[in-house]
């Protein structure tokens, strides 16, 4: 059983120092006691992590398959206003058999309807499945938009369909076209989440347009679930002896956990180390 005693503290607090370099999102869990005139709180911190990241550069780990872009369209992908970050985005169209294309001056007016877009491979993500995961990417249409062409007209509306354990789940409409809308690929972001129970997860994102110039880009596709705690705490208590208030707690695992600081606080807000307990940095049995 950890013990930390402080005499005569009113309110204090209980927080792990990890020594985790994990960086992404942090998640929280917060237990809240009290007895006499003490309130002790526990913050166990941890982070998420990545299951499958795809941003058009060849280590990226999820795989897929699109309908296609023109060797122009490609080229489009590498300048700074059709990627979010690295060297490209990912990118379909240009491929019409005929239809507008403003951006090279080639040819004018509306061909025929076209479908373009992205299927994402089957991912097994059974080893999250007690856990909600986020699928999160930027998209967008060429950019700068300096004729009137590349942007998205009416009915061209950019489809999300996801697939749990295989069953299309509904599909939701991230943009509804407009008159030659223009969708930045640098401030339009998409998050979703993958509910507890889903062990294999795949997405189609589609978009159908009749120019040459209505493109679109896509970038930084990532698919996250939140890391395990680093600290399974399996109780937390205290009590006050003459005048000394002691703390007790213990835990069944503790990961990359340096140790416990204790705060203490006389209004509830602002609070200040009084105390530090080190901890197991790696082990899975009860530490009482």
């Amino acid at each position: 059983m950890k013990e930390l005693c402080i005499a005569n503290e009113s309110s204090c607090t209980m927080k792990t120092k990890t020594t985790s370099n994990s960086r992404i999102f942090p998640v929280k869990e917060m237990i809240l006691i009290g007895f006499f005139s003490c309130f002790f709180m526990a913050t166990i911190s941890g982070q998420s992590v990545t299951i499958a990241f795809q941003g058009g550069e060849d280590s990226d780990n999820w795989g897929y398959t699109s309908n296609g872009a023109s060797a122009a369209v490609v080229g489009y992908a590498t300048l700074s206003g059709n990627k979010k970050s690295g060297t490209t985005s990912l990118a379909v169209g240009g491929n019409n058999s005929s239809g507008g294309d403003c951006i090279s001056g080639c040819c004018t007016g509306n061909g025929p309807n076209m479908a373009h877009g992205f299927t994402f491979d089957d991912l097994d993500i059974s080893a999250s499945n007690t856990q909600t995961r986020t699928l999160s990417f930027w998209y967008g249409n060429y950019q700068p938009q300096s004729c009137s062409g590349p942007g998205w007209d009416a009915s061209e509306n950019l489809i999300y369909t996801p697939y749990h354990d295989g069953v299309a789940q509904a599909s939701q409409s991230i943009v509804n076209g407009g008159s030659n809308l223009s969708v930045p690929i640098n401030s339009s972001f998409f998050t979703s989440t993958i509910p507890p129970g889903v062990n294999t997860f795949h997405f189609t994102l589609s978009i159908t347009t009749n120019r040459n110039d209505e493109h679109l880009y896509l970038d930084n596709v990532l698919l996250t679930s939140p890391d395990p705690l680093p600290v399974h705490l399996l109780s937390f208590s205290g009590d006050e002896e003459e005048g000394i208030t002691k703390l007790y707690w213990s835990t069944a695992s503790e990961k990359n956990n340096s140790g416990y600081e204790i705060e203490k606080s006389a209004d509830g807000i602002t609070f200040y180390k009084i105390g530090f307990v080190k901890g197991n940095v790696n082990f899975r049995k009860i530490i009482q």
